[in-house]
């Protein structure tokens, strides 16, 4: 993402590993700038404010399954601050959402926050269950976590 003449320019994401996505045969992610609040850029609250670009992000039915998606990026890139600012996000608009749990748990662990990691592991397979998912596409590792 790049910020110039007063605009976000979104750059497209290219990833060919998708273990924790939500579509099955992803080629291509990427955000459009309807993925954004229309709203005008305050450049000085986004810089010097208490406003970040995670507060400008807006998600919606139309882009959920692609910030998970990105968010999955971050994480096998260990860029764990974005990861988690994103699965955050969707989750505080879409808490069925149930990859973006796993991903959250899986993000967790990986920072030793085992605790907290176990509570979304156990909320992902309370929702792999409740919306009659496949149980056989649960990793092994969720079952391990909970203990």
């Amino acid at each position: 993402m790049k910020y110039e003449d007063d605009k976000f320019y979104l750059e497209k994401f290219y990833e060919k590993f998708y273990e924790n996505a939500e579509d099955d045969n992803p080629l291509k992610i990427s955000l459009s700038i309807s993925d954004f609040e229309k709203r005008p850029f305050n450049f000085y609250l986004f810089n010097y404010g208490n406003s970040t670009w995670k507060d400008q992000i807006t998600v919606n039915n139309n882009n959920v399954v692609y910030l998970n998606n990105i968010a999955f990026y971050y994480l096998q890139k260990n860029e764990n601050i974005t990861a988690e600012i994103l699965l955050e996000k969707i989750l505080q608009n879409f808490p069925e959402r149930v990859v973006a749990w796993l991903n959250l748990a899986d993000l967790q662990w990986k920072l030793d926050e085992r605790e907290k990691a176990k509570i979304s592991y156990k909320k992902y397979l309370l929702l792999m269950k409740s919306q009659n998912k496949d149980l056989q596409k649960i990793p092994l590792r969720a079952y391990e976590r909970i203990k």
